[in-house]
């Protein structure tokens, strides 16, 4: 199915913008539209809250509860060992990705 509106060399835009501009006066005119429209009312999601970082709070903004949630949480941890931390050093793959370049 073609339309013989359509631009021949694939500039769309131009024909969007055109097709914008032409008043449509009856329901023959106006383009059909792929998404049904319905009256529903869409509930708003909320979005996730980023982690307040270390570097915030230094700079000023009061500490959250999530934060100091961590930070106590990170101050109850035990010390990793030197082994420990060589095992993940050498599991990482850096910033290239490369696992034979490990960070």
């Amino acid at each position: 199915m073609s339309n013989s509106g359509a631009p021949k060399n694939g500039d769309f835009v131009s024909y969007i913008e055109s097709l914008t501009q032409q008043p449509h006066t009856t329901q023959e005119e106006v383009p059909i539209c792929s998404t049904p429209v319905t009256n529903n009312v869409v509930a708003e999601v909320p979005q996730p809250k980023e982690m307040q970082t270390l570097e915030e709070v230094l700079n000023g903004e009061e500490p959250g509860d999530d934060f100091l949630e961590q930070m106590a949480a990170l101050n109850e941890a035990p010390p990793l060992s030197d082994e420990e931390l060589e095992r993940q050093a050498l599991a990482a793959p850096g910033a290239d990705g490369d696992p034979n370049t490990p960070e």
